[in-house]
This record gives C-alpha cells, sequence and structure tokens, in this order.
C-alpha cells in the first residue's frame, strides 16, 4: 500500500513539473513570437543594411537516379542551414534554464536558398522539418530534399561529374552571406546497384544578375563525381 501511494506521489510531481515546464516554454515562445513583434519576413539582423551569414552543410541520402539520357542526377539529401537570429534571443535564467526551443519553419525567419542549376527542389513533405533555436539566437535547420541538378558525362559508361549550385534568389552579397559548412557523401549513404560516389568537393563563387551586372550574388558548388560499379550491368 505505501509503494502504491509512493508512486502516485512520482506521478504526480512528474505532472506537476512537466506542466510547470510547459507553461514557461510557452512564456518564452510568447514572448520571442509575439511579444516581440516577430515577422518571418524580415531578414534577422539588427540593422537593415547588415549582413546576415548562413553556413550550408549537406549530407548526401541516396542517389535516385543518374541518367546519361538527360545527362541528370536525382538525389535525396539533408541540407543544413545555420545563421544567427537577432531576434530570438533571451536569457536562460529568465525561463527556468531553457536554453534550446524547436520552432516550425514556417513561424520563423528562413533563407531563401535554392538549388540554381537544377530543374527540380521538392522537400519531403513527411519530414517538415522544426528549427532547432539556441538562446544565443543561432539557428539549425535540417530540410530533407530531393534534387535534380546537371551532369557531365566525361566518359559516358563509367565517369560522370554533377554540381549542385546552391545560392539565395534574392539577397546579393551585401545583404546575405554564403559559407561552407560540413559535407558528407560516404556516412549515410544508401547503395545504389550501378554507382558509387568517388569524391566530393565544395567552390564559394560569386555569380551575375545577367540584367543587371553590378549585383552580385553568393553561390556555393557541391561537385560530386560518379564511378561506376565494377560488378554494374551496362
Amino acid at each position: 500500500m505505501v509503494a502504491f501511494f509512493y508512486c502516485i506521489h512520482l506521478i504526480l510531481i512528474v505532472l506537476i513539473r512537466t506542466n510547470f515546464a510547459s507553461r514557461i516554454e510557452a512564456r518564452l515562445l510568447f514572448d520571442l513570437l509575439k511579444q516581440n513583434y516577430y515577422d518571418h519576413r524580415v531578414r534577422p539582423v539588427e540593422e537593415s543594411n547588415a549582413t546576415l551569414n548562413v553556413e550550408l552543410g549537406l549530407t548526401v541520402r541516396r542517389i535516385i537516379n543518374l541518367s546519361s539520357r538527360s545527362s541528370s542526377l536525382t538525389m535525396n539529401v539533408w541540407l543544413t542551414q545555420r545563421w544567427k537570429d537577432s531576434q530570438l534571443t533571451w536569457k536562460p535564467e529568465d525561463y527556468a534554464g531553457i536554453e534550446e526551443i524547436f520552432l516550425p519553419r514556417h513561424q520563423i525567419y528562413t533563407p531563401d536558398i535554392t538549388i540554381l542549376n537544377g530543374a527540380e527542389q521538392v522537400i519531403d513533405s513527411s519530414m517538415i522539418s522544426r528549427a532547432v533555436v539556441k538562446f544565443d539566437g543561432t539557428v539549425k535547420l535540417v530540410d530533407q530534399l530531393t534534387w535534380k541538378s546537371d551532369c557531365v558525362f566525361e566518359h559516358i559508361e563509367t565517369e560522370v561529374r554533377c554540381t549542385v549550385k546552391l545560392g539565395s534568389w534574392s539577397y546579393n552579397t551585401a545583404l546575405l552571406n554564403l559559407t561552407v559548412g560540413e559535407v558528407d557523401a560516404t556516412t549515410f549513404v544508401v547503395p545504389h546497384r550501378q554507382w558509387l560516389i568517388e569524391k566530393s568537393s565544395t567552390t564559394r563563387l560569386v555569380r551575375y544578375e545577367v540584367a543587371e551586372t553590378d549585383n552580385k550574388f553568393f553561390a556555393i558548388d557541391f561537385v560530386f563525381s560518379f564511378t561506376r560499379r565494377a560488378d554494374a550491368d551496362y
């Protein structure tokens, strides 16, 4: 009987603490998004002409198709973006020690990073991401994407080089700076029956708008070199 009441006591303590933590987090969310008049359409910088730094990382998950007929690569990847949002900061001691929260992507600003040399970029609807936001304003967003990009078949039977070019569609170099984060093209890849990723590399470059040559934009090229498996069917 004593053990029974002891268990009930523990359950009540857990429920009370959980309810308290939920209320504290709800207050934090209210303060960040409502009290401070947060607008996800606005770049999260202190000054309107300040540069937002965005780090891009990439993890290759699966080669879906590598076609010599269309000279294209379709693959599934995890795209990781990191930046600092000056409007999403707080003091953990004011909110029971909470140091990070998870927010739906549609509630916060996200960089307009897109594939610039491909026909398709699709976010997996079953993996709609939540951003991890730390108390110092650091935001990490991981999206599961399916990309279709262009390829060069150097030796059409055995060697292929494919480039995925990523960049901002709207913001020039003065407003958005791109840097390269971690790139992993081997650890999590589901083996393909015909092709292997031999190596990967990244290049940060500046592209120019055709209609406005003075307007410069940063871009990052993710380059993948493939070789045909020795046991693959031709």
